[in-house]
């Protein structure tokens, strides 16, 4: 996260495999439950701070969520290899779909609302523009005054008239 090398973060659970490989080959059950444990945690904990890595506008929803499932294939890919735990692969899904829908939702309701607003905006100042435009014409002003006073540029003036006389 320092050195902002944030695509490497799901990465941290691959170094598990190593561990979980000489564990099976010894078939030595119980470190690899303790494994089981730690790729749960440290799922967990990636998942988290890629979650924060996009509140702090970091990443982009797109890469929180190659983050997730870059997470997820990692746990499946241990799981299946090594680990063998039927509810590993569940409790991560759960877990990293729950961070991701609603955190992905609340932004893009948040940017939808953003553009709203500033469509609503340019269009009510284009109708105003209009209609300042049109009633100074209807006060007998040419193209060039009117332009003038309303530090609206001539061409955009001109198209105004065209388009709502013609």
């Amino acid at each position: 996260i320092e050195k902002k090398m944030y695509p490497l973060i799901p990465l941290q659970l691959f170094n598990l495999r190593k561990k979980l490989h000489s564990a099976k080959k010894k078939n030595d059950i119980n470190t690899i439950k303790e494994l089981s444990i730690v790729a749960r945690n440290l799922a967990e904990k990636l998942a988290n701070e890629s979650k924060e890595l996009f509140d702090q506008d970091e990443i982009l929803g797109e890469d929180f969520h190659s983050m997730l499932l870059a997470i997820q294939n990692l746990i499946e890919y241990l799981n299946r290899n090594y680990i063998d735990d039927e509810n590993l692969e569940e409790e991560v899904n759960i877990m990293t779909k729950s961070l991701y829908d609603p955190e992905v939702e609340k932004k893009g309701i948040e940017k939808g609302i953003e553009q709203g607003i500033k469509q609503g905006m340019k269009e009510g100042t284009e109708k105003k523009e209009v209609e300042i435009v049109l009633n100074m014409l209807g006060e007998g002003l040419d193209e060039a005054t009117i332009s003038k006073f309303t530090k609206i540029d001539i061409q955009k003036v001109k198209e105004i008239i065209k388009k709502h006389l013609n």
